[in-house]
Order: structure tokens, then sequence, then C-alpha cells
């Protein structure tokens, strides 16, 4: 192995990494003011606890603290253009920058940009993760250069995942990683961001095609997983961290629900059993097992609403064998 190849594998050679971080009262208020540029009016009750990795060109924090007002300086840092990402995990918080004023609660995400005065109000206790980075880096072909503050609901399908991704990625275990893993991670968290970037475009084309685009997610996870007795707009709709009327908001709008998506992949994959004459063993309530459903009366029921025939029928239609089981149970 070559000695640059070795680098590249050796954690120790890497430039990254993870640190807990606890700020507690006036003391507490002094060290952020003078790391992050924060200042808040209400010291005494300060509580602030943080977890801080460095990736590359990211900074990434997952924060916990109990109410309080905070503002951010807009002359604390060097570089003079970075974007900062938030995702609300718990609690409330209030953001108040160029006049506009935006809520998040659990699921919501914005984006800021850290040259423009911030007003943050938190009500309540509150956990959220913020991804800081040089505007310039992150959007080199010039996006985003307005600066004005952009919200993302929560029903946004990437919104709960890439949250999901950067926790997952806050384990100190992890913790140096070799320069491979800190070029492929900062690849994929560049990505992650212009998506969500991507998805507070104005332009219709745009959020047409977003939605083709989340649709077919959706349908390959459903592809994947339609065998899953379980599967329901309610488990994937968790799965990607959005509300089950947001997903199925999605086929809405195309003139589909997700349950007939379901349903459909389902059937389909029983009606080529069916017709397969290697499967002609597999009994009627294996077959409807096999693809999800919850057993041959189920089956039978789908078939009849939408093919208007039964399994058997299908079967015997096909050159399968003639279950008299099947008719019995009838």
């Amino acid at each position: 192995m070559s000695e640059a190849r070795k680098r590249l594998l050796n954690p120790h050679t890497a430039d990254n990494s993870i640190s807990d971080r606890a700020y507690f009262g006036p003391e507490g208020v002094a060290m952020l003011a003078a790391s992050d540029g924060v200042t808040t009016s209400d010291a005494e009750h300060f509580d602030l606890r943080t977890r801080v990795a460095r990736i590359g060109y990211f900074r990434i924090q997952s924060i916990l603290t109990t109410s309080l007002n905070v503002s951010l300086a807009t002359d604390h840092y060097d570089a003079p253009d970075k974007v900062r990402f938030t995702f609300v995990r718990e609690g409330r918080l209030e953001i108040d920058q160029r006049g506009r004023h935006v809520v998040l609660t659990p699921g919501d995400a914005v984006i800021g940009f850290d040259t423009v005065p911030t007003q943050i109000h938190l009500p309540e206790r509150t956990r959220y993760v913020t991804i800081t980075v040089d505007r310039e880096l992150l959007f080199p072909a010039g996006l985003a250069q307005e600066k004005q503050m952009r919200y993302i609901r929560r029903d946004e399908l990437f919104n709960g995942a890439t949250a999901s991704f950067f926790e997952a990625l806050l384990r100190p275990a992890a913790f140096p990683l070799a320069p491979v893993d800190e070029l492929r991670v900062s690849r994929t968290i560049t990505k992650m961001l212009n998506e969500v970037f991507v998805a507070t475009l104005p332009s219709q084309d745009s959020v047409a095609t977003r939605r083709a685009e989340e649709r077919a997610v959706v349908r390959g996870y459903i592809g994947a997983h339609f065998t899953r007795p379980d599967l329901s707009v309610s488990s994937i709709a968790a799965h990607y961290g959005m509300s089950p009327r947001s997903l199925q908001r999605l086929y809405s709008d195309y003139g589909e629900n997700v349950s007939n998506v379901i349903r459909k992949r389902r059937l389909e994959h029983a009606v080529s059993m069916l017709m397969d004459r290697r499967f002609d063993d597999v009994s009627i309530d294996d077959v409807a097992i096999r693809s999800g459903f919850a057993g041959a009366n189920q089956l039978r029921r789908v078939m009849n609403q939408v093919m208007d025939q039964t399994p058997t029928q299908l079967r015997a239609v096909h050159g399968g064998r003639d279950e008299d089981a099947e008719s019995a149970s009838d």
C-alpha cells in the first residue's frame, strides 16, 4: 500500500473533531459570546449544552437549552458569508431576521445567514441541530445570493431524514474520521444541504420536479418493503420524518393515494406468483402472505375489486392447479 493511501485510511492524520460543551450562568454566556458571538439578556438562568463536530468545512451542532432570548452578532465571523441550517427536534424556536418572524416546531427547518442580524427566542426547553458552512463553499453556482431567511415546513420529505442523519453522525465513537471518510461524509453533507435548499425555491417547475422525485423515493421504499404486513401510510411517514397527511398530499396532488400504491404493488406481486407455474405448489394463503396481504381472504377481496377475478380463477386460466381448498374456505 502506498504512503498516500495509508494516510487516507489513517484517522490520526485527519483534521476533524467532536466535543461536548456546557455553558451555565454569566460565565457560560461570556464563553459563548467569545466563541460564537451569541449574547443574551438572561444570563442568570442560562443553561445550554451542545455537542460540536467539525468535518471539513462544516460545523455541526446538536444543542439543548432552557428557555431564553439570544442575539447573533453580525461582525463575529471572519468569513463574510456563512449559511446556517437549523432543524428543530424538540420544543419551539422563534426567529426574527430582516423583519420576518418564523416559528419552528419539531420537524421544521430554516436556512439563515450569520451576517444578517438575528434574534432568537426559545420559550421552552428546546433541542435543535445546526450546520454552519461558508456560503460560497456550499453554493458554488451562486445560489442564495439574496440572503433571505428560508423556512422549510415539516412536511418536506427530506427534513426529518436530514436531521436524523446529522444526529446519527454526532457520535463520539465515530471520531476521528479517516481522511477518506471525512471526504465522503463532506460530499454527502453538501448534497443533502443543497437538496434542502432546493426545496425552498419558489419555481413551480422546481416544486413539481421535486414532488415527482419525492414520489419516486417513496415508491422505491414501497417496492423494497411491500411484503411487510405492517407497511402503512403511518410507517412510511415515520420513516421519512413527516406526517401521514403530508405524505398523502404528495400523491393526492397527483390523483393517487399511498394506500393504493401499496395495495397495487402487493397485487402485482401476488398476480405474478399466481401466473408463474413454478409457484403452483404454493397455497393461495402463502401467496397472499408473501405479497404483504394479511391472508387469502384479503387477497381475494382485492382481486375481486380490481380484476373481478379470484386467485383460483386466475391460476386456472394460466394452467395452474385448481385449489379445492380455496373454494371450500369461501
